[in-house]
């Protein structure tokens, strides 16, 4: 019965808010009513008894207080028995001399003792027992209420326990772990039918005799260790995971141990079995897949950089280590022209392919896109010599979907030589990876000494700091026009005088910058300084004509391009139909889709678009039809061999009457001999640059040297790499 009831044996109304629970009080069984009077006399008790044959005993207020009169001892007095006569009991009032309880218990005294002193009296007249309140009233108990009260109780429990055992077993039979208890001399005392499918007959009996038949000889050390600490400590449960061999097959089981011996209802060493390869297989997955490209199945970034720094920090003063990057030459334009699903068949094979040339000990990883990384033990020359296989791995042309494609990669190399960590390494092949785009794509490059490792660090720290304070300038080169010679622009070239490292190559700190993803707020400053050049030449009342600004990929992709453009333009005087952009063929061909989108807006604007380093890249000519392009710069190497080969010349003489016939300007870059300015002439070319105009120079104040120009009529500023602009075949 809970806490809450009110419920009360016998009837009684009195001790509101008594429980009844598995060992109730006295007080909790006895029934409670209104003694009688001290006038009551044996005729008056005779009369009670007689007129209800199931009452036991009566209370009566006495001379000595309230006493219980049992039945039996009162018909043994009443009758004469013991000396007394009918006649002389039937008129005297009931006292303690007469009858009285010889059992008289606190109301809070448990029911159990008091059964137990009960069975012990050797008075057998006792028909109930005296109850007695704090208050001093007294109840009756019954002693065969008591007795059948607890009897029950017993049952009761004892039936608990069997249906407890029951359920106990049913769930040991029918769980999915195993059970077993092995005895004090290691025998097998029970086991459950799922230890028994777990480990067959055989295994469950030998497990703790005969580990070495189950577990795998890796692990037995490791199950003696088991037993070990569930025996050391009693208080606690030791588990462990071991694979098993059972009937051939090879699952991963949790062993759990706890030594019972010394409690007296198991006496022995419960072993729990649970399978959890399912588990183990799903979390190995899980696990594989963080650490995983899910397209080739190689690392990813992170388990790459976690795999190279263990063996980076292992071979330590040890052997170098060498990583190598790679990053495959206009992938862009697969996906933009087959789609992603022949872009990544493209991956997987170039992956299987790489993968078939690296040595033992390698690991490779996919870093996202179309970067793969390897990292190798062994010197610079080692890792030339893989990167050299990787290459030429991709010679063959691969079979993506129907589509016939050749792919080519740049891969750059850094060794243990030139860095602290993996990380800075990491970086420095990504840095030499830029330097062989930079000079032709499908080669190698590798920072050879720590010292030019460290000037790359402290070139990309201090670009952005030079900027405004007259470190980084602005030198201006004409662009003139074939036929007349006149000037019609200049491209203005990115000098920087370090003060420390001195006159720094643009193409090299060009290209740390694209690499340490500096070329946006590089490229702002150049649109601002150039513009502001430009509009300060036109408020002296110098006539000016277009201005063209070369830009990267990044600031193409830079959704503030637009504004610090037209908003450069505004503020120094300019309209947007004077500003030229320049992008380089690569650039615009990496993303065909976003770049035209981009430009298309811009040229909304008024500004307009030329395409440098034409002729170099992957585009077809098809490309100048569907892409916002307002002028065409042919690559200096068309220029280097318009006098020597025939071929070349035809070619160059095709592409201007191609671009001519869709109304764009064609201009040829690094013009240096008068001979190369007559053919250019003939062919029909519109605009020439290189040393035979004019060398770069700083400001706009007349003519450049070593040319018979005349007025300058525009400026063009460029990102690129000035000294190819200027005299590739003078330096």
């Amino acid at each position: 019965m809970s806490a809450s009831s009110t419920q009360y044996l016998n009837g009684g109304s009195r001790f509101v808010g008594a429980t009844v629970v598995d060992a109730p009080t006295v007080g909790e069984l006895a029934t409670w009513e209104p003694p009688l009077p001290p006038s009551t006399t044996g005729n008056d008790v005779d009369r009670l008894f007689r007129g209800d044959p199931t009452r036991r005993s009566v209370t009566v207020d006495a001379r000595s207080g309230p006493i219980v009169v049992n039945r039996t001892e009162f018909y043994l007095h009443f009758s004469g028995t013991l000396g007394y006569g009918r006649a002389l009991m039937a008129d005297k009032r009931i006292d303690a001399t007469i009858a009285s309880s010889v059992a008289r218990y606190p109301s809070t005294m448990g029911a159990v003792d008091v059964a137990v002193e009960v069975a012990t009296m050797t008075i057998s007249t006792v028909d109930d027992v005296a109850v007695i309140a704090p208050d001093g009233s007294v109840g009756t108990l019954g002693v065969s209420v008591l007795f059948q009260h607890l009897r029950e109780r017993a049952e009761q429990r004892e039936g608990q326990a069997q249906r407890s055992e029951r359920r106990f077993r049913a769930l040991v039979r029918h769980a999915a772990d195993g059970v077993m208890v092995f005895g004090v001399d290691e025998g097998l005392v029970y086991s459950s039918p799922a230890a028994v499918a777990l480990l067959g007959v055989d295994g469950t009996a030998s497990l703790m005799t005969a580990p070495e038949s189950l577990i795998e000889a890796s692990d037995l050390a490791r199950f003696a260790d088991l037993r070990h600490s569930a025996a050391r400590d009693r208080s606690r449960a030791s588990s462990m995971e071991f694979e098993v061999r059972q009937d051939g097959a090879r699952k991963i089981l949790r062993i759990t141990v706890r030594d019972r011996l010394d409690d007296p209802d198991i006496e022995g060493v419960v072993v729990n079995v649970a399978d959890v390869s399912a588990e183990r297989r799903l979390s190995e997955r899980l696990e594989y897949q963080a650490t995983h490209d899910t397209l080739t199945g190689l690392s990813n970034r992170a388990h790459f950089t976690s795999l190279g720094s263990a063996l980076f920090e292992s071979r330590r003063g040890v052997r170098p280590v060498a990583v190598l990057f790679c990053d495959l030459d206009g992938f862009k334009t697969v996906n933009d022209r087959f789609g992603h699903a022949v872009g990544d068949a493209v991956i997987v094979a170039v992956a299987n392919r790489f993968a078939r040339e690296l040595p033992p000990g390698a690991v490779m990883a996919r870093l996202g896109g179309d970067e793969f990384a390897v990292v190798v033990e062994g010197d610079a020359s080692l890792a030339k010599a893989v990167a050299d296989r990787l290459t030429r791995s991709l010679v063959e042309p691969i079979t993506a979907c129907g589509q016939l494609i050749v792919a080519s990669a740049s891969i750059g190399i850094a060794t243990t030589a030139e860095s602290g960590d993996f990380g800075v390494l990491l970086q420095r092949a990504d840095d030499a990876m830029y330097a062989a785009k930079r000079d032709g794509r499908g080669i190698t490059a590798w920072r050879r000494t720590a010292h030019e490792s460290s000037a790359v660090d402290r070139v990309a720290a201090d670009l952005l700091p030079a900027l405004g304070t007259g470190q980084v300038t602005l030198h201006f080169q004409p662009v003139v026009a074939i036929t007349s010679r006149d000037v019609v622009g200049h491209e203005a070239l990115l000098r920087w005088r370090h003060p420390e490292l001195g006159d720094l190559p643009p193409a090299d700190f060009v290209n740390i910058a694209e690499s340490r993803r500096l070329m946006v707020p590089v490229g702002r400053w150049v649109i601002e300084e150039a513009i502001a050049a430009c509009g300060r030449w036109k408020a002296v009342g110098n006539p000016t004509g277009t201005l063209n600004v070369n830009i990267s990929t990044t600031q193409l992709l830079d959704p503030s391009l637009g504004d610090v453009l037209l908003g450069a333009v505004g503020r120094h005087g300019l309209e947007p139909c004077d500003v030229v952009l320049e992008l380089t063929e690569t650039a615009v061909m990496n993303d065909v889709h976003d770049s035209a989108a981009v430009l298309r807006g811009l040229r909304e604007s008024g500004v307009r678009v030329a395409i440098d380093d034409f002729g170099i890249g992957y585009s077809s000519l098809s490309y100048l039809c569907e892409l916002p392009v307002d002028v065409v710069k042919l690559d200096a190497r068309f220029t280097r061999r318009l006098c020597t080969s025939l071929r070349d010349r035809q070619l160059i003489r095709g592409i201007i009457s191609m671009v001519h016939s869709i109304g764009m300007t064609v201009v040829a870059e690094a013009v240096e001999f008068e001979e190369e300015h007559e053919v250019l002439a003939e062919l029909g070319c519109d605009l020439g640059q290189g040393y035979l105009y004019g060398r770069p120079a700083p400001g706009f104040g007349g003519s450049p040297a070593g040319s018979s120009v005349g007025s300058e009529r525009g400026v063009t500023a460029s990102l690129a790499t000035a000294d190819d602009r200027s005299s590739p075949r003078s330096r």
